[in-house]
């Protein structure tokens, strides 16, 4: 998924009554009682969501059943992986968005992470960057080669440049 605020536009119906609370058919209860309203589709291969909670924090959401652009269907394991694959790079040193392995009342999982608002794609950051700018971030992606290498993580960057993320000037694998 592509965390950026940038790319995907949706538009999410609303009411025309102000006492109404709006809604939108991807809206989603968890298993804990908290409630999630969508806010649009993300970019990605495997079609994240961008969804908001009760207090407005912004979260990207990865659903099971879910089939992604390579033609693989999401599963609890395959999101279960995700999150392992981002602890493992957190211990590393890597810096990854937070997030965790969430339930629905549905009974469908997801992966509920926060989404990095401001933050670039790696691709998109690029531009407008002088040579030295664009150097300096590749030797900070190459930090973590070894993470990436050891995760067996083929597609680190991304084949688009947009699995890395810069957040206030700090790089993020995505």
């Amino acid at each position: 998924g592509r965390w950026s605020t940038t790319g995907g536009s949706h538009s999410t119906p609303r009411s025309t009554n102000p006492t109404v609370a709006s809604s939108h058919p991807l809206d989603m209860t968890l298993s804990n009682g908290e409630k999630l309203s969508f806010v649009k589709h993300l970019p990605g291969s495997t079609q994240p969501k961008l969804f908001k909670d009760a207090s407005g924090k912004k979260w990207v959401i990865k659903s099971t059943g879910v089939q992604t652009t390579q033609g693989i269907t999401l599963t609890k394991d395959h999101l279960q992986n995700e999150l392992s694959a981002d602890r493992a790079y957190e211990a590393l040193g890597a810096k990854v968005p937070k997030g965790e392995l969430v339930r629905e009342n549905l009974g469908g999982y997801h992966k509920k992470t926060e989404f990095l608002e401001g933050a670039q794609t790696y691709s998109d950051w690029q531009v407008g960057k002088s040579d030295k700018q664009k150097i300096v971030m590749k030797e900070r992606i190459a930090q973590h080669f070894m993470a990436d290498a050891l995760l067996m993580n083929y597609d680190a960057v991304g084949m688009t440049q947009d699995n890395v993320m810069i957040h206030s000037g700090t790089l993020v694998r995505i």
